[in-house]
């Protein structure tokens, strides 16, 4: 007798029926079909002007590192020339060595020239052009100054001269300018009310920020002053296309201490500090006397005008060295 065939779902191992799924497997693209570009020609373009502007700004950036590190050679042109043979024939000058550190080594180097007639009392602080060089460069200057018979202080800026190695700038320039009025104050035992602040150049401006430090000062002249260093820096060809006003480390701008002075004041223009030098008569605060140098027989006209500056002080009191 045949045994009956299992029926479907019963019977031992026999389970539910599972359904197998299907996996859609992608369709195989014909290598001879047309292939879509894996980059546009306008994402190529925008990647090649993104490289080339990176590059443009990093070269640019660069020449603006370049110009905040080097900027103080435009304003400044030290010269480590040391004092000529001949200044000592012509002048009775002492050398100085002045503002030590704290291991008794001087910053600063300088001349003292004693007034040998006419006012021994007065004392002229000479501030020389920041663009001058030297000391080595003044004693014809000097000469000129000590001939009105005053002693005259004389010094190289840090940067300059013998005095000692730096990159000069304006602070530095600063902190000299007061460095050598406590010289003279404190050390030669001059009276403030003796001294005259004399600046040239670019270092007219640090003479109306000593002399306005220093109300006691009998006077202050301004020889040829400059521009203030921003014009200075922006006239530059090198400073094109730079934020100067962002950069500058250095400003020389006397006006606020033109205002300030009430010190009698002289300001000696030269033809090549015209613009300059209006602008100083115009911010300066009375008293003041403004004489224009012609181009011939300056030291004449120069000596003539200081000795009548001069004559105005009031007398000074006696001085001690």
């Amino acid at each position: 007798m045949a045994s009956p065939s299992p029926r479907s779902g019963s019977g031992p191992g026999s389970g539910p029926k599972t359904k197998t799924r299907r996996t859609h497997q992608p369709l195989r693209q014909s290598p001879l079909a047309q292939q879509l570009p894996l980059v546009s020609g306008r994402w190529l373009l925008w990647s090649l002007a993104g490289v080339f502007g990176g590059g443009l700004l990093l070269v640019y950036l660069t020449m603006v590192l370049l110009f905040w590190q080097g900027q103080w050679q435009i304003l400044f042109h030290p010269d480590r020339t040391e004092q000529p043979v001949a200044a000592t024939a012509v002048l009775p000058l002492e050398p100085v060595a002045f503002d030590t550190t704290e291991v008794g080594k001087p910053l600063l180097a300088g001349w003292y020239i004693p007034a040998t007639t006419g006012r021994k009392q007065a004392t002229i602080l000479y501030l020389h052009s920041l663009q001058t060089g030297s000391l080595a460069g003044t004693v014809s200057a000097l000469t000129v100054l000590h001939t009105t018979g005053v002693n005259v202080f004389a010094f190289d800026y840090r940067g300059f001269g013998r005095s000692d190695f730096l990159h000069p700038s304006e602070a530095s320039a600063t902190e000299d300018a007061e460095a050598a009025w406590k010289y003279l104050t404190e050390t030669r035992h001059v009276p403030a009310r003796s001294i005259v602040i004399y600046g040239v150049g670019l270092a007219a401006s640090l003479a109306a920020d000593l002399a306005a430090n220093h109300p006691d000062a009998a006077g202050v002249v301004f020889e040829a002053p400059e521009a203030d260093a921003l014009t200075q820096l922006r006239a530059d060809p090198r400073s094109r296309l730079m934020p100067v006003s962002l950069l500058a480390h250095d400003v020389f701008n006397p006006d606020a201490a033109l205002a300030k002075i009430k010190q009698p004041k002289l300001i000696l223009i030269t033809a090549s500090s015209t613009e300059a030098g209006k602008r100083y008569a115009e911010r300066a605060a009375d008293p003041k006397q403004v004489v224009s140098l012609p181009a011939t027989d300056r030291d004449a006209e120069e000596r003539s005008a200081l000795g009548k500056f001069l004559n105005m002080l009031p007398s000074p009191p006696s001085a001690s060295r």
